[in-house]
């Protein structure tokens, strides 16, 4: 299940911005940072929409893997 701790982790790792994020999921940036601090969950499409747009990320996204994916 996608965890909003996490994504928070992956915008700032990857050095994105709410605003870049929602632009690549055709989303609004106040829609990512409900996302980000947890005040909503995105639905299963915009979840499968994100594990295709960052598959190395997804496992870590997701609490499958706690390792963060490198580059």
């Amino acid at each position: 299940m996608f965890n909003a701790d996490r994504f928070q982790l992956f915008i700032i790792a990857t050095h994105l911005t709410s605003a870049s994020v929602a632009k690549l999921l055709g989303v609004s940036p106040s829609t990512i940072d409900r996302y980000r601090i947890g005040t909503a969950v995105p639905p299963k499409r915009m979840c499968l929409l994100m594990e295709r747009t960052w598959p190395d990320w997804w496992p870590f996204l997701t609490k499958q893997t706690s390792q963060l994916p490198e580059g």
